[in-house]
């Protein structure tokens, strides 16, 4: 099985991005895949999660970018959840916020791409976390992935972060030196609730995307920050509230897992 990258993308923050990257590795994982997370987000909020307080080891993704390397197994952490349930990672740092400026190498566009080259033979998925934002890291993700999965919530500034995210993909589909091959696998649709609000933008975004939109949309659910809070997926925290339940139906439609 050829290893698949998937990047987790919005040019708006605020919409679940981190959560959403956590919960897909870890429903990959608990269906027999192997899988490693990419941190690439300055604040690190996977990281973080995933870290759970334990003392970090190994290089962070942009210390091994600054340096043109490729990520080492010692560059991997791995957060066991429960027996046979393991998720690699690698964690972020907040030097990814000024990083442009320091990698040497060149085009720095294909920078987390050419880090992969080792570990796109070990792992069934990939999954890489961005920043909210148009900048390098991201770019290099999307030239780096199969597909890109855009979490949104209903609101217009998270709405227009998908038509950005839409942009940068159409770009980067257009470069054959880029990544033409590159797919958007779907619009997830977070922290929903029933308002009017909420039914207006889902009715935007099923206008301008279509049958990209996915279904179930991820249900606001207090559960979620409990789980948060004691750095655990909410599958693992809580496998049968509204969010867990949602999450596991959208990725069972779009992975038939």
């Amino acid at each position: 099985m050829k290893t698949r990258i998937i990047t987790i993308a919005n040019h708006k923050g605020g919409v679940a991005k981190s959560q959403t990257a956590i919960e897909l590795a870890y429903y990959l994982e608990s269906r027999g895949r192997s899988v490693l997370l990419i941190d690439t987000d300055p604040q690190a909020n996977a990281s973080d999660i995933l870290l759970a307080g334990k003392k970090p080891s190994g290089r962070t993704l942009p210390d091994i970018l600054i340096s043109g390397d490729i990520i080492r197994p010692e560059d991997i952490m791995t957060r066991s959840f429960r027996p046979g349930l393991n998720l690699d990672f690698v964690r972020s740092g907040l030097l990814a916020a000024r990083i442009e400026a320091r990698i040497m190498a060149s085009p720095k566009e294909y920078v987390i791409g050419d880090a992969l080259q080792a570990v796109k033979t070990v792992y069934d998925y990939i999954v890489i976390d961005t920043p909210p934002s148009a900048e390098l890291l991201g770019m290099s993700a999307l030239i780096a992935a199969d597909e890109v999965l855009i979490p949104v919530t209903p609101d217009k500034p998270s709405i227009d972060g998908v038509a950005s995210i839409i942009r940068a993909v159409k770009a980067v589909q257009a470069s054959p030196r880029l990544n033409p091959a590159l797919k958007v696998r779907g619009v997830l649709v977070t922290r929903y609730r029933t308002t009017l609000s909420t039914m207006r933008g889902i009715k935007e975004l099923k206008g301008s995307y279509g049958s990209l939109v996915i279904e179930p949309p991820i249900r606001e659910c207090t559960r979620v920050q409990q789980a948060v809070d004691v750095c655990r997926p909410i599958q693992d925290y809580d496998p049968l509230c509204n969010a867990s339940r949602d999450y596991i139906s959208a990725f069972s439609k779009l992975f038939n897992l």
